[in-house]
């Protein structure tokens, strides 16, 4: 029997094992898939044969991926699937087609002025689509050094390759007049089992 898992920090979020199980037993495949909630990233579980990566651990695992990532992994600099190789661990980024493929059934457009909320892993595929796309970027962070100076990383990676593109951050999504076309949720906000929290106050409107 083949061995998955999802390695990440919190995962009590999490439906993945619900959801590969049943596609295992779809397609007959003798597979099982747990939820490892690791900390360290360094402290992965070697004895599997794959497994996603999630919360907080996109960017870090890849200095263990010792048999190379894809070019879409390369491109955005994170990694969330993960496959254990002859020659090692060889890891991919399919986020951006989860990311692409949703925005292309409910008619989204990045090409506007776009709000992404969080400056962390989860964002950096929606950041880098939006720029290639020609929208406008603002991250909104948390009021805390921690969380400016990752929004100023990202930002000084996403102007190394669209130079020419306007990206900024805030801290208060209500100040000023800035109006928005698209909103973005990269939060842990949300998530299950706290559907129903927030990521922005009760009324704001993209627009």
């Amino acid at each position: 029997m083949k061995k998955f898992g999802l390695i990440g920090f919190p995962l009590g979020h999490s439906v993945s094992p619900f959801v590969h199980s049943a596609f295992y037993e779809i397609a007959g495949i003798s597979a099982e898939y747990k939820l490892y909630p690791v900390e360290n990233v360094a402290d992965f579980p070697r004895e599997l044969d794959g497994f996603s990566v999630t919360i907080p651990h996109k960017l870090n695992i890849i200095p263990y991926l010792n048999a190379g990532i894809a070019d879409e992994a390369a491109r955005f600099g994170a990694v969330n699937t993960v496959a254990k190789t002859e020659q090692g661990y060889f890891g991919y980024n399919t986020d951006v087609y989860g990311f692409t493929e949703s925005l292309r059934i409910i008619g989204g457009n990045l090409g506007g002025n776009v709000l992404l909320l969080g400056a962390g892993g989860a964002s950096r595929v929606a950041a880098f689509e939006t720029l290639r796309n020609g929208g406008q970027l603002t991250f909104a962070v948390r009021d805390g050094e921690s969380s400016r100076e990752r929004a100023k990383t990202l930002i000084r990676e996403l102007l190394g390759a669209y130079p020419d593109r306007t990206v900024r951050y805030v801290t208060d999504i209500n100040a000023g007049d800035d109006t928005y076309d698209v909103m973005i949720n990269a939060t842990p906000c949300g998530m299950y089992p706290n559907v129903h929290d927030m990521p922005v106050p009760a009324g704001f409107a993209a627009s």
